[in-house]
């Protein structure tokens, strides 16, 4: 997973501001920065009339815009996508990701404080609180910055978050959009036998394999076979 800053605050306090200057600060760093909101309520960006907006309305439950430039999707959900999994099925690319909102996630988090807008932090250090930016002085256990000072932040973030590197040969499990603890040892049994497999096939328009992913859609068993059990206790994590 790459690192995650998350940049919280109440409503109109400068969340995206600093964003913004976040953004221009991490790319003269060389990174390659996503970012994502959350939003509290339902949203719209699709417009009537217009032909995407054409395709929901007649009952797709996603749509793709695509060009040479850029893509978006626009895809109905019955309930929340994780941060996490948004991240790992949209953001991998990225070297950091900075999320507008998420306070309830359990990821490190910087709070935008102004003494115009709020009478205390929204979140504590139980909540994985890093530092604040914030227009005045606060009595607390953790590093303050002022609000304006996003080269500091930045290098704030870079040293206490992503300096956490990436494992170099990582290996993920994800049940139900649930992440699986795995040991050393079963991490590296899963890599082994999976390239072995790999291996196996002709993939000749295909480079040196970087990231594989193998996903099981076990619903459609599921719906013609209501007696299958699933092979893993649901509280039984791998060890």
């Amino acid at each position: 997973m790459q690192p995650i800053i998350a940049i919280v605050g109440k409503s109109g306090v400068g969340k995206t501001t600093l964003i913004e200057k976040l953004i221009s600060e991490f790319l003269k760093e060389g990174f390659r920065v996503a970012t994502i909101k959350h939003a509290a309520h339902d949203f719209e960006i699709d417009h009537e009339g217009k032909d995407t907006w054409r395709h929901t309305n007649a009952g797709a439950s996603a749509v793709i815009i695509s060009s040479a430039y850029k893509m978006a999707m626009i895809k109905q959900l019955k309930e929340e996508i994780s941060l996490n999994r948004l991240c790992d099925l949209y953001l991998d690319e990225a070297d950091i990701v900075i999320a507008e909102g998420y306070k309830k996630e359990k990821i490190p988090k910087i709070e935008v404080f102004r003494k115009a807008c709020n009478e205390q932090l929204l979140c504590e250090k139980k909540d994985r609180l890093i530092a604040v930016a914030s227009d005045t002085p606060h009595d607390i256990d953790l590093p303050v910055f002022d609000v304006n000072d996003s080269k500091s932040i930045c290098e704030f973030i870079i040293k206490k978050v992503v300096q956490k590197k990436r494992e170099p040969s990582r290996v993920a499990l994800r049940i139900n959009d649930r992440k699986i603890p795995l040991n050393h040892f079963v991490k590296e049994m899963f890599k082994q036998v999976f390239m072995g497999m790999i291996s196996t096939l002709r993939l000749k328009r295909i480079d040196t394999p970087k990231k594989v992913e193998l996903i099981v859609d076990l619903e459609e068993t599921t719906k013609v076979d209501d007696s299958a059990k699933s092979p893993f206790p649901p509280e039984q994590p791998f060890s």
